[in-house]
C-alpha cells in the first residue's frame, strides 16, 4: 500500500490544476539512480496498466507498478520543507538506507 498525506495531495491537487490535469493519476515508481541506487520517480498518467495496482488517498489515484511496490510497500509520501529545500518527503519503511538530501535509498 502506498500513502499520501493531506499536504502531499493538496500539493499535487495543485500541480495537476496548474498543468491543466485534473484527474489524472500519479505513477509512483522506483528507477536506478542516486547515491543510494534508487530514487523515487513521481509521474502524471491518464490510467494504469493492466499489471498495475492502484491506491486511492485524499481524493488522489496513485499508480504502482508490481517491480517497485516490491520495494516501495507501505510508503507514505508527504511534502513539506528540509534543508534542502521545498518538496516530497518519502518514508519508506523497506528502505534500509537513504541519502542525507531523502532522494535516493538502499533496499
Amino acid at each position: 500500500m502506498i500513502s499520501l498525506t493531506d499536504a502531499a495531495a493538496n500539493q499535487l491537487r495543485q500541480a495537476q490544476a496548474d498543468k491543466g490535469i485534473v484527474g489524472y493519476a500519479v505513477r509512483v515508481q522506483v528507477v536506478g539512480g542516486g547515491c543510494e541506487g534508487f530514487l523515487y520517480d513521481l509521474l502524471y498518467v491518464d490510467g494504469p496498466d493492466p499489471e498495475d495496482l492502484v491506491f486511492e488517498a485524499h481524493g488522489q489515484r496513485l499508480i504502482v507498478d508490481p517491480r517497485s511496490l516490491g520495494v516501495i510497500d507501505g510508503l507514505v509520501i508527504d511534502h513539506g520543507k528540509t534543508d534542502y529545500g521545498e518538496g516530497f518527503l518519502f518514508k519508506n519503511p523497506r528502505a534500509k538506507s537513504q541519502c542525507s538530501c531523502g532522494a535516493s535509498f538502499g533496499v
